[in-house]
């Protein structure tokens, strides 16, 4: 008995019928090949923006008149040093320190105190580390709505107030101040833009 043996080769009617498809859609190639072509000449067609989140712009710093307070240095969490004017985004750039010159006691009780843009106020933590005349913050969160970073001289009654809100973990923003509080220096922030991250350097000066 013969038995035909198959080759691979497709059958001809199947042959046929792929050739005629092919013709029927041929007129496809050029409009489909200009689709696909023409986004790969476009820069940054598929750079799709994600959100960081909300830029800042740094003010200098404000002092009172009767206190000797200097800043020498604002850097982001990355170490980038922001000048005034500067920009900084509230999410890959936090949190921020700051360092400079003083004349006010080691013993001072000095806190930064964030305000918002309801007039909240969220204490941050440590305090204001004094030494050999130099002061330097740490740790500090000025997210989105934070309008001012300031900076409060207390007393020892209202210091361990606040330490214990550190001890008990209690960082509810506060309604209002100690009475005897007293805003020694602030900095204004000043809201700028969504930060992207196809658009993040220029968030940093």
């Amino acid at each position: 008995m013969n038995r035909s043996t198959h080759s691979g080769a497709a059958h001809p009617p199947l042959a046929a019928a792929w050739q005629r498809t092919a013709r029927r859609w041929s007129w496809l190639g050029l409009p489909l090949a200009i689709v696909l072509l023409v986004p790969l000449l476009i820069p940054g067609y598929f750079a799709v923006p994600v959100e960081f989140g909300h830029c800042s712009v740094r003010q200098p710093l404000q002092v009172r008149s009767d206190v000797n307070m200097r800043l020498n240095s604002l850097q982001t969490q990355p170490g980038v040093d922001v000048a005034e004017g500067g920009r900084f985004c509230d999410g890959p750039d936090l949190p921020l320190r700051m360092h400079g010159s003083t004349t006010l006691d080691s013993d001072t009780h000095l806190w930064v105190v964030l305000v918002g843009d309801r007039g909240q106020f969220y204490m941050q933590y440590p305090p204001v580390k004094i030494q050999n005349g130099q002061w330097s913050a740490e740790n500090m969160w000025p997210h989105r709505d934070i309008r001012a970073i300031h900076f409060l001289r207390l007393s020892e009654p209202a210091h361990k107030a606040f330490s214990e809100h550190v001890t008990r973990n209690d960082w509810d923003p506060f309604a209002h101040l100690p009475a005897d509080a007293e805003e020694v220096a602030s900095l204004a922030l000043e809201p700028f833009s969504q930060c992207t991250r196809v658009d993040a350097r220029s968030c940093l000066h």
